[in-house]
C-alpha cells in the first residue's frame, strides 16, 4: 500500500497515513486485511475499508476523508495500475523509478568503489540507514532494506566491492528482495545518458525527506 501513502503526501496537513502492524490492528479488533481505519487525535477509531485490494479505493476514501477535490488539487490519482503514485507541485513520482533507483544505486553505483572506508563508509551506512527508515516501498522492499541495514551497522573499517554485491544477493529471500532491473517512467530521458538515474535519485532524496519530516512529527 506504498501507493496510499504517497498519493496524500502532498496533503500531509491534513491528512496523514501510517502502516499498522497486524497485531497491533487487531487490538481495535480488525481481522481482514487489507484494512484502512481512521484514528482521530481523542484515540476514537472507524473502519474506512476492510478487506479491499485496490489501492484506489483506499485513496478515494481518504479524499473524501480529507475534503479533497481531485479535480481542483494539484494531487491527483490518474489511474489505479500502482504506477503513478502522486503529482505533488507539478512532480510525478512513480514506485517504479524509487525501485530503479535502489536497483543501480545498489547494484551499480556502489560498485563502482573497490573499497568504501573511513568518510565514505559513513556516509553509505547513513544512506542505508534513512532508507531502511523512510523508504515507502513495498513490503518486500522495506524488509530487505531492514536486513541491509542491520549487517550495515556492524560493519567497521570497510566493505570491498565484492563483499558488498555478495552480501546484496545473499540478502535476498522470497519475502525480502530488491527489483532486478531498471525500468525508468518519469525519469526515462529521450536518450539513455538523459535523466535516469540522476533523476531518479533526486526524486527519492524529495521523497524520504517528506517522509522523514511526517514521521518525526508524529512522534513528537
Amino acid at each position: 500500500m506504498s501507493e496510499v501513502i504517497l498519493s496524500v503526501l502532498p496533503y500531509r496537513e491534513k491528512i496523514i497515513v501510517r502502516r499498522m502492524l497486524k497485531q497491533d490492528m487487531r487490538k481495535i479488533q480488525v481481522d481482514s486485511l487489507p484494512a484502512l481505519v481512521h484514528l482521530d487525535k481523542t484515540g476514537s477509531y472507524s473502519e474506512l475499508a476492510l478487506g479491499e485490494t485496490k489501492s484506489l479505493v483506499f485513496i478515494r476514501e481518504l479524499y473524501n476523508l480529507a475534503g479533497i477535490d481531485e479535480e481542483e488539487e494539484e494531487g491527483e490519482v490518474q489511474k489505479d495500475d500502482g504506477s503513478l503514485l502522486l503529482i505533488d507541485a507539478g512532480l510525478r513520482v512513480y514506485m517504479q523509478d524509487l525501485e530503479s533507483t535502489l536497483h543501480y544505486s545498489f547494484r551499480k553505483e556502489i560498485c563502482n568503489f573497490k573499497v568504501v572506508k573511513g568518510e565514505d563508509l559513513a556516509a553509505l551506512k547513513s544512506y542505508v540507514s534513512v532508507l531502511s527508515k523512510y523508504f515507502p516501498g513495498q513490503p518486500h522492499v522495506v524488509k530487505y532494506l531492514w536486513s541491509l541495514n542491520k549487517w550495515m551497522q556492524s560493519v567497521s573499517g570497510q566493505v570491498t566491492d565484492k563483499e558488498w554485491e555478495a552480501k546484496v544477493k545473499e540478502l535476498k529471500t522470497k519475502d525480502a528482495y530488491l527489483p532486478e532491473v531498471t525500468k525508468w517512467v518519469a525519469c526515462q530521458g529521450s536518450a539513455e545518458k538523459y535523466r535516469g538515474y540522476p533523476c531518479g535519485l533526486w526524486t527519492l532524496f524529495h521523497v524520504l525527506s517528506v517522509q522523514a519530516v511526517d514521521v518525526n512529527l508524529d512522534r513528537k
